[in-house]
This record gives structure tokens, sequence and C-alpha cells, in this order.
């Protein structure tokens, strides 16, 4: 008996240091846009320099200093703070593409996600871009902007593996992948 008390002890202390240890950084592996080009002269360059930077993912917290540190100028850097709380979740269903939403990818559910709308209308050009193949995909919304209305959606991809973070003034689309 005395010998299991302290066995016991150390197993409990081991458990709770292991689990203070998880990870909880992700890193953007990839990145996409769905900028449109509105002319022979109009550019738009994938800040690929992002790629491999690090974003922490704590419950419903954000934490982006490393990408805002990188990409200034942008929505990330001017409208958010290095944290962002994410403060609601919606579901997003696959709707039939229209020859808007192929041209103006993510547009469709611009007003929903303003209105804190529980499911909002995703067409199947944009989560072709997520790669999602089922019918809808969940995600969290961020808190408003400072300056705009703006937020950030992180669309969860596969639980606790891949997600991706949706800036829509930047038109910018960072795939992480958990470390």
């Amino acid at each position: 008996m005395k010998t299991i008390v302290p066995i016991f002890i150390i197993a409990v202390l081991c458990s709770q240091c292991s689990a203070q240890k998880r990870s909880t950084m992700w890193k953007v592996e990839n990145l996409k846009t769905n900028y449109v080009q509105k002319g022979v002269s109009d550019k738009y360059e994938l800040p690929l320099h992002l790629k491999g930077k690090h974003i922490q993912i704590q419950d419903s917290l954000l934490t982006l200093s490393e990408i805002r540190k990188k990409y200034v100028g942008s929505t990330l850097s001017d409208e958010f703070s290095d944290t962002i709380i994410l403060e609601k979740r919606v579901f997003f269903k696959r709707q039939k593409d229209d020859e808007y939403t192929l041209q103006y990818t993510s547009d469709e559910f611009v007003e929903c996600v303003q209105n804190n709308n529980d499911t909002c209308f995703a067409s199947e050009a944009f989560l072709n871009l997520l790669k999602v193949k089922g019918n809808g995909v969940n995600a969290y919304l961020s808190s408003s902007g400072v300056h705009s209305k703006t937020k950030c959606i992180l669309f969860i991809l596969k639980e606790n593996k891949d997600a991706v973070l949706f800036s829509e003034n930047d038109f910018l689309l960072l795939f992480l992948t958990k470390k």
C-alpha cells in the first residue's frame, strides 16, 4: 500500500504535465486567394512569405503575432489585434454555383456572417477552394474588426488537424495544420 500511493501521485502529476504540454500551435502550410482580377494591369500577389509561420489556437482565441508582424498593411494587421476572439460557431452549407458566385467567390455569405446567423450558404466554388467534399463545413466567426465590420472565419476541415483561416478583406485563405 505504501508504494501504491507514491506511484499514484507521480502518475497524476505526470498526466497533468503532459496535458499542459499539448500543442496549440498551427503552421501555415499553404495559401490561396479568392481575389478576382479586375483588368490586365490589376495584380494581386499572395503573401507567400507567410508560409511556415505559426498561429496559436487555444479555446476561442487565435494569436496571430507572427503573421501580423510579417503582413503589415493587411486587414489582419490593421483591423485586428494580436489575439482574435472567436465568438460564434456557424455551419456553412453548400449551395449550387451561379454566375455571380463563380465570379465573386465568398461574397455570397458576407451578409450572413455580418448578421451572425447560425447557418450560412457557401458556393461550391468556395468550398472547392477549401477542398470540402461534403454538404458543408463548420466554422467559427471572429469579432468585428476595429474600423469595419469585417470578420475572420476559421473553417474546421478536420477536427484537431486541418483548418483554414479566411481573412475576407485580404482575399486570403491560410491553410493550417496542427504541429
